[in-house]
């Protein structure tokens, strides 16, 4: 009896220090094995655009590979643009306040319109030099972009049209009419910050050009008409350096 009691004890533990190297076994054997990731390619773009497009993520640093863009050592995701409110400030330089609006339509397309009004003049004491500006312009453009993100950089095509109604003077030869004519246009595209960016453009195209040519007069003290001209122009029509607040979505 005692003999038998002594084998199941023996049984017992060897039983137990069994089961304990097949659990530590199974462990190991678990830990070494490879995590199989069952996520499409597709599904992992679409989970970063989502991140990038959210103003407030929780991001666990294993799900999706994150890669942001440093500037000046600052990280600047995107954001779900669908307006972008641009200046450009080449124009005032010359005095010429100006505002665009661009509004985005899928990925790679977006609408803008653009508007210019000036007003001043400049006389010298003696009166011998005269300058003047009184111009009004617009300009809407259809534009295509290479790249499917305003948080990326990116070339820029586009097909605008324009118009102005200018009365100008340099140096006491004056030129009032009116312009008309269209183009194909050029940027590249820079994004800085979340909502910030810049864009380096030029356009090339052709005006129709209807105007009065004046001469200043000082001895009668008015423009005095000169000419009345119409021409054509082919060549650079526009030159932008434009500053850009991206305005967008917050899901």
């Amino acid at each position: 009896m005692i003999r038998n009691s002594t084998n199941l004890r023996k049984t017992a533990v060897v039983t137990a220090l069994f089961a304990l190297v097949a659990c530590m076994t199974f462990e190991a054997t678990a830990q070494q094995r490879p995590v199989v990731d069952t996520m499409s390619k597709a599904q992992r773009q679409r989970q970063y655009e989502a991140y990038l497009t959210n103003a407030y993520p929780v991001y666990d640093g294993q799900s999706v590979p994150v890669k942001t863009r440093k500037v000046k050592g600052l990280a600047a995701p995107g954001v779900d643009q669908y307006l972008s409110v641009k200046t450009n400030m080449l124009y005032w330089l010359a005095a010429a306040p100006n505002l665009e609006l661009e509004f985005h339509v899928g990925r790679h397309f977006s609408i803008a319109a653009s508007g210019l009004y000036s007003y001043w003049s400049y006389t010298s004491d003696d009166r011998s030099t005269k300058y003047s500006m009184n111009t009004v312009a617009a300009r809407p453009e259809f534009r295509y972009w290479f790249s499917d993100s305003r948080a990326k950089k990116s070339h820029v095509l586009g097909v605008y049209g324009t118009w102005s109604d200018f009365d100008m003077m340099f140096d006491g030869t004056g030129y009032q009419g009116t312009s008309l004519g269209g183009g194909i246009s050029y940027a590249y595209y820079l994004p800085v910050k979340r909502h910030w960016a810049f864009e380096f453009g030029v356009g090339v195209g052709y005006l129709r050009n209807e105007y009065d040519k004046y001469q200043w007069d000082e001895q009668q003290g008015q423009n005095v008409f000169q000419e009345s001209v119409k021409d054509n122009y082919i060549g650079p029509t526009q030159l932008k350096v434009t500053a850009i607040y991206r305005i967008g979505n917050k899901k």
